[in-house]
């Protein structure tokens, strides 16, 4: 599917934001969103492909 010029910043500046969180993160990296995204999407086809994986913590709700 092709995406505007637009669409592709947002893509990439969601990605980098993404990216400087999970490198910073300590002890624990939370991901909230409001609205879909294809960002999101690749990477619940990452975890479903087995390339990702996601621990919640206990105390968390899922």
């Amino acid at each position: 599917m092709a995406t505007m010029p637009h669409q592709q910043a947002q893509t990439e500046e969601d990605a980098r934001l993404l990216y400087v969180g999970m490198t910073r993160a300590i002890e624990r990296l939370v991901l909230l969103g409001s609205k879909p995204s294809a960002f999101m999407a690749r990477m619940e086809s990452a975890i479903a492909a087995g390339k990702l994986s996601l621990e919640a913590p206990d105390d968390v709700l899922v």
